[in-house]
């Protein structure tokens, strides 16, 4: 993990290219004042302690962008809060995952959702990489989401290789927190008596013409 970031010293983002230079600056927290895509030429890399403030704002893969969207790496941390990470699935067809950690730790928490996302191989929604020679740790607290994410080879909302037996990985779930798989069982009818979820996902993260998710009585990984 790197030593010259900036922690404590916030920053505010509108941006593709102000979310770069914050996160290479080492500011935390950054807070997103509106949604943009990511278009560049390489994946967001965390190598320091980032928290990611969205206040409900959407983060989307641009359609011709293929790589992870946030790397986080050996000792590197990554809080998001209140935001939406949409992997643009039906216009960006197979990528990568939306999330890698290479030896770091990920923490979605208060509304956080990770969804549509289709990985071309291994991955999906988180990747977290068994070859990485540090830890790697998932935190999913207080009402975060993974939903319709899912990847060619092995994968969907979650995928954790162990391909280190010394390193393992560690998963940590917390308060109300959810895996929904990408199509509705056919088994499932549109009924009052259901339990609707998420039923916190705020109106503004939601894409126009989207349908309410309804929670299978088992959780999909």
């Amino acid at each position: 993990m790197r030593k010259d970031a900036i922690e404590g010293t916030s920053g505010s983002v509108s941006s593709e290219e102000e979310l770069r230079a914050a996160l290479a600056r080492g500011l935390t927290p950054i807070t997103l004042t509106g949604c943009f895509s990511i278009n560049g030429a390489d994946s967001l890399v965390v190598d320091y302690n980032a928290e990611i403030i969205g206040g409900g704002h959407i983060l989307t893969r641009g359609d011709r962008f293929t790589r992870v969207l946030f790397t986080v790496t050996d000792g590197g941390s990554l809080t998001l809060r209140d935001v939406v990470v949409d992997g643009s699935r039906d216009t960006a067809g197979r990528t990568n995952s939306l999330i890698r950690l290479n030896g770091g730790t990920l923490r979605l928490e208060e509304w956080t959702v990770l969804q549509n996302n289709f990985a071309n191989g291994e991955g999906g929604g988180v990747y977290l990489n068994g070859g990485a020679a540090t830890e790697n740790h998932l935190f999913l607290t207080e009402n975060a989401v993974i939903r319709h994410c899912e990847a060619g080879t092995a994968g969907g909302g979650i995928y954790a290789s162990f391909r280190n037996p010394d390193v393992p990985s560690t998963l940590h779930l917390g308060g109300s927190t959810g895996f929904l798989r990408h199509r509705k069982p056919r088994h499932q009818k549109n009924d009052s008596k259901q339990k609707q979820y998420p039923p916190f996902l705020p109106p503004h993260c939601q894409k126009s013409g989207s349908d309410t998710v309804l929670l299978p009585v088992r959780r999909f990984f």
